[in-house]
């Protein structure tokens, strides 16, 4: 069944225009909310899981790491070493995503470990694509997600991996400032 309108006018066609975006504005507002409520009450890490990885600071892992590479994400595999990781960058947070995730690179690895990613190419010198340290990656990605300082539009992996190759495009460029 399909319906007919009949727009007399251009400024009628408007209107009918303006109220049917204002009516989708008012449902998407309301499904982030419902989004953003669902979020906030998926289940915190326990605070005895937190507890136990302060009890076990000698075993922490220690950031920012000198080498990213196959056996950091052979440890990553191990759940509680994850955990471990998750809650370490959990700490660290941000107001918005750019900021969460540039803080938590900044933590996790310095720029000469970043300038071997992929990211601005340099003339002769291979790099590594960081989409292959999948482990690091889903910390990262976690960490980021967990944050409630960001809003639901902006906790996509999308546009965290997007960040994260951003952050890598520039690691030689603020390597350079630094010296």
């Amino acid at each position: 069944m399909e319906i007919m309108y009949n727009f007399s006018d251009l400024s009628a066609f408007q209107d009918y225009v303006k109220r049917n975006l204002q009516f989708l504005k008012i449902h998407l507002n309301d499904i982030y909310s419902k989004l953003d409520d669902l979020l906030s009450s998926r289940p915190k890490p326990c605070i005895c899981t937190i507890q136990r990885i302060e009890e076990t600071e000698d075993d922490q892992i220690q950031l920012p790491m000198d080498i990213l590479d196959e056996n950091m994400e052979k440890t990553l595999r191990d759940n509680f070493t994850r955990q471990q990781m998750i809650l370490t960058l959990i700490r660290i947070g941000g107001m918005t995503l750019q900021k969460t995730v540039y803080s938590i690179t900044d933590k996790l690895f310095t720029y000469e470990i970043g300038t071997q990613y992929t990211g601005k190419s340099t003339k002769g010198v291979d790099k590594k694509k960081f989409g292959d340290l999948k482990n690091i990656f889903a910390a990262i990605s976690r960490a980021v997600l967990a944050n409630n300082d960001i809003t639901a539009e902006e906790k996509t992996t999308i546009k965290i991996q997007f960040q994260v190759s951003e952050l890598l495009r520039h690691c030689q460029q603020n390597l350079k400032k630094m010296n």
